[in-house]
């Protein structure tokens, strides 16, 4: 049995998830919530790193965790182009020695191509890394939680996945990745093990299964 940890990082909640995965089907062991009212993590700036480290310290020796990251730092975009096979700096993501980022073509529609995009400031990067170390814990992998939502679409579509379905439901949908799932999606994705789920943990589990 596989056990992944997972932190959801957004503007106003912290959700931490831990699940288990086995012949197929994914459970949810735990979902616990720290909640943010003025919006601390707008920016994806860790603001109190000690109290963090206080409500996390049933994390601790944890032996991997990966971060998901919702917020204004994260630069996610999508991004039309004439070319299918367009390099990044060609749709605006240039790595620097203060930001890294990466694009990944989605589909085609109307004669344009579009691509998803992120750009991510390596502060950022290293401020989680090293909240992780303050666990005892290592980093498996930072994430944009958009890009994990478009794993999860691929995932929850499996063999029939095409990316010309994807155009025409991101189209519909104004390329607002968050509108292609329902709440169903859910629970056809993973065991909530008697879990009560909050609209506010919809998105949060979502992307943690698409990892």
């Amino acid at each position: 049995m596989d056990h992944q940890t997972i932190i959801f990082f957004a503007p106003r909640m912290i959700h931490t998830i831990e699940l288990t995965h086995a012949n197929n089907h994914t459970t949810l062991q735990t979902l616990t919530r720290v909640s943010c009212p003025n919006a601390e993590l707008e920016k994806g700036i860790l603001f109190n790193p000690t109290q963090l480290k206080n409500e996390f310290n049933h994390m601790q020796n944890k032996r991997a965790i990966t971060f998901i990251l919702n917020s204004r730092t994260c630069a996610e975009n999508i991004v039309p182009h004439a070319q299918d096979k367009a390099a990044p700096e060609h749709v605006g993501v240039f790595s620097s020695p203060c930001y890294t980022g990466d694009a990944q073509y989605l589909y085609s529609h109307d004669q344009a191509h579009y691509y998803y995009t992120c750009t991510i400031p390596r502060a950022i990067i290293m401020q989680y890394w090293l909240f992780a170390q303050t666990l005892n814990c290592t980093v498996s992998a930072i994430i944009p939680s958009r890009y994990a939502l478009l794993r999860m679409y691929k995932k929850l579509h499996g063999t029939a996945f095409r990316t010309a379905q994807l155009g025409v439901d991101m189209h519909k949908r104004n390329n607002q990745i968050e509108q292609l799932f329902g709440k169903d999606d859910v629970a056809r994705s993973i065991n909530l093990n008697g879990t009560i789920i909050q609209p506010d943990d919809y998105v949060p589990l979502l992307a943690a299964c698409g990892l």
